[in-house]
Parts: C-alpha cells; sequence; structure tokens
C-alpha cells in the first residue's frame, strides 16, 4: 500500500503504492543501493519480504548494511518490541498500532483506511525507529557488536531460505504416505478387535480401558475418563500401544505427509529468536517434524 522512508529521526516521505509514484521511488534508488548508508528498519526480516513486491525499487535494496531496532530491542531485554509500547515505554509518546487504525475505521485491511491517517501511521512508525536507532546504537556496538553484526548477516539468508522454499520429492512422500497408511489400518484393526468401533473416539478408548480395569482419571470436564497421551503411556496394557500408535500415525499422516500432496515446495518463515539465540520457523514450523519427516 505504501512504502516510509525516514532520513532523520523527525524527517521522513511516504511514498502512496497505489499512486503512480514512479518518478518519485526512482530518487531513492541511489540511496538502497549505496552500502555506505545504513539501512534502519523495525523487523527487517518482513520488510525484506515486502520489498520484492516493489519492482521499482525491489531489486535495488543493497543488503550489506542492515541494522534492526527490533533485534536491538530483544538484545536489551524489551520482552515487548512492538513500536508502540517501545515508543510509550521509552519516550511517553503514543503511537497508534495497526490494529487501532483498523478499528477507528471499522476497517478489515489497511486497504480501507484513508490515505492521510495510512500515511501518518507509516510516517510515525519509521520515525520512531530511526530514532530508537539513535537512541541504542553505541549500546548496541559497545555491549553486543560480534552477536548483533551476526544476525544482521543472517537475516538476508533467512529471507531468501524463507522465499525459496524447500523442494518436496513427491515420490518419496507418497511412498511415506502409503507406509503410514499401512500402519493406520493395523493398528486399526488392533483396537477394534478389543472393541472400540472408532480407535480416534476419546470417549470409547476410555470408556474400555476402564473396563478393562486401567486406572485414568477424569477430564476437566469430569463427563469422560482422560485418555491424553501422558495418561495412556504408562499403563500395562497392549491396547494402549495400539490406541497411541494409531494416533501417532494419524497425526503424522494427516498433519505432515497429505497436505504435501501436489505440491512442488514447501514454504516456511525463518526467523532468529533473539530471546534464546536460535533458528526458528513460523507459519508452517517445520522444525518440530517428526524425525520420519525427514525421509
Amino acid at each position: 500500500l505504501g512504502l516510509g522512508v525516514a532520513v532523520g529521526p523527525d524527517d521522513a516521505f511516504y511514498f502512496d503504492m497505489r499512486m503512480d509514484c514512479a518518478a518519485d521511488l526512482e530518487a531513492i534508488i541511489p540511496w538502497l543501493k549505496d552500502i555506505r548508508i545504513r539501512k534502519l528498519a523495525h523487523n527487517w526480516l518482513f520488510d525484506m519480504a515486502v520489498f520484492p513486491l516493489i519492482p521499482i525499487v525491489g531489486p535495488h535494496l543493497n543488503r550489506s548494511n542492515l541494522w534492526d531496532t527490533n533485534v536491538a530491542a530483544r538484545l536489551l531485554g524489551y520482552q515487548e518490541t512492538a513500536l508502540p509500547l517501545l515508543a510509550l515505554e521509552l519516550y511517553g509518546e503514543t503511537i497508534t498500532s495497526a490494529k487501532e487504525v483498523l478499528g477507528k475505521h471499522s476497517a478489515k485491511t489497511m486497504n480501507d483506511v484513508p490515505i492521510e491517517e495510512l500515511a501518518a501511521h507509516g510516517l510515525a512508525d519509521v520515525k520512531m525507529c530511526y530514532r530508537l536507532y539513535l537512541e541504542w546504537k553505541e549500546r548496541i556496538e559497545a555491549e553486543y557488536p560480534e552477536y548483533f553484526n551476526v544476525e544482521m548477516q543472517v537475516i538476508p539468508i533467512l529471507t531468501d531460505m524463507s522465499m525459496r522454499g524447500i523442494s518436496i520429492d513427491q515420490k518419496a512422500r507418497a511412498e511415506l504416505a502409503e507406509k503410514y497408511a499401512g500402519e493406520i489400518q493395523f493398528y486399526k484393526d488392533l483396537v477394534q478387535s478389543y472393541g472400540i468401533e472408532n480407535p480416534g473416539s476419546s470417549q470409547q478408548v476410555g470408556y474400555i480401558l476402564g473396563k478393562r480395569g486401567n486406572f485414568l482419571p477424569m477430564t476437566r470436564s469430569k463427563r469422560q475418563l482422560s485418555t491424553r497421551e501422558e495418561d495412556l503411556e504408562f499403563l500395562d496394557d497392549p491396547l494402549v500401544a495400539g490406541v497411541l500408535g494409531y494416533r501417532h500415525a494419524s497425526k503424522f499422516k494427516d498433519t505432515y505427509l497429505d497436505p504435501l500432496e501436489r505440491q512442488d515446495r514447501f514454504y516456511t518463515e525463518y526467523y532468529s529468536d533473539t530471546v534464546v539465540g536460535r533458528l526458528n520457523s513460523r507459519n508452517r514450523n517445520i522444525q518440530n517434524i517428526p524425525l520420519d519427516a525427514r525421509y
């Protein structure tokens, strides 16, 4: 919808992308290309993924001299790093959040917000980002120079990985799906042999296990016996192995294999968690996939 560019804590420009502003945008291309000019953002991983959507300036962004105020905030111990919260905490100033802007106009998307307010929102954000940079630059350079530099170098790599995705071997996926379909049927037959018609029914599983002399706690609602995995895994009953095997195989196939059918690539959003210092992924988290998925 728009692009805000601050050249100081009190000076900024807003480009309305819904209008023909190609000539205006061309004026900032030399800034974007120049490696000597530090590029600031509050969450570069998001902004860098958006830049390719702006054909005029997207290809010209030099990614070698970045500075992320969101990463800096995390390193300095701020638990809540949204710009409105930082502005209020550090300066006692109010910046309207995107959610508040939408609510004010009963709008579903920012596209329904008047351009004047959309621009004001964007300008306030980029100017605050610049202000935070000036506030924290020396402290970050003094206390966390190596860590911060690594974070800034990793951001373009994570962006490229997220945009490129991971190629899916459909033959291997199909073979694995067939394997799990066989396991599901095996465990289903086993559980049904104990008198449970639907292995996926917690009520039926709890009733039969209780009838077989197993002690199970009640659910929070007190309406039936709990069949959570942590309540079943220590029971000495062959039926439990069948129930858990059916659940694991069904979940794996339904969650990790079937949704990838007829897809060439798998996409996720990689990001670096500055709180614990490790790589994470979201919007289809691939770091929690069980071992068998790495087939």
